[in-house]
């Protein structure tokens, strides 16, 4: 999805900056009050796996697969978590065919990762991969201002909520649309959190 941009590398030479080492504060804050889920879970984009970890931990009866382009990121997520109801592969979510019964997608730095004009394939990517009622949890970045250090040139790829409006809703249903609470340093109301059910 992101051929013009060395992943792998910045992975294998620790230049990961959107990487704090630990599970995004939105989700971590919206699974606490979660009831158990069952079914397969997917993180596309997963990186070191964080999110996945995350869970995977709170839904123990769930299946839950971290996939992200590079190796080197699935091989030290391997490493850094292990749950039985958890694994983590190396391809691209946007490729692979796939069951059409996920009962969810989390959500974070993926869709900002690839160009916007491949949107488009992010969404129908997910619908078709969610069953009807499926889960779209997200943590979408925002650029609600621009700087002259920080250019929306991507990646990441900042959106809008009018676009997401305009690119999910025929799609998904939104259940969730918050900005969080917590949020990284530096990331304090550039994030949307959402909920998006496939309809």
């Amino acid at each position: 999805m992101s051929d013009d941009f060395d992943w792998e590398a910045r992975y294998r030479e620790d230049t990961a900056g959107w990487d704090f080492g630990e599970v995004v504060p939105a989700l971590e804050d919206w699974l606490v009050d979660q009831p158990p889920v069952t079914g397969e879970v997917v993180v596309p984009g997963c990186g070191r796996g964080h999110e996945a970890a995350a869970v995977a931990n709170k839904w123990p009866e769930a299946v839950v697969v971290g996939v992200d382009l590079s190796e080197t990121a699935v091989r030290e997520a391997q490493e850094g978590y292990i749950f039985p109801n958890l694994r983590y592969d190396t391809g691209d979510f946007f490729a692979a065919s796939g069951k059409d019964d996920l009962v969810a997608i989390i959500e974070h730095t993926c869709f900002c990762a690839i160009p916007p004009e491949l949107r488009p394939v992010y969404r129908d990517t997910a619908a078709r991969r969610l069953r009807a009622g499926g889960l779209l949890i997200a943590v979408f970045y925002l650029h609600p201002e621009e700087t002259e250090g920080d250019p929306d040139d991507g990646p990441p790829w900042g959106c809008s909520v009018p676009e997401l409006n305009g690119l999910f809703d025929e799609l998904f249903e939104t259940l969730v649309s918050q900005v969080p609470a917590r949020a990284f340093e530096g990331r304090k109301n550039r994030e949307l959190f959402r909920v998006l059910r496939r309809r």
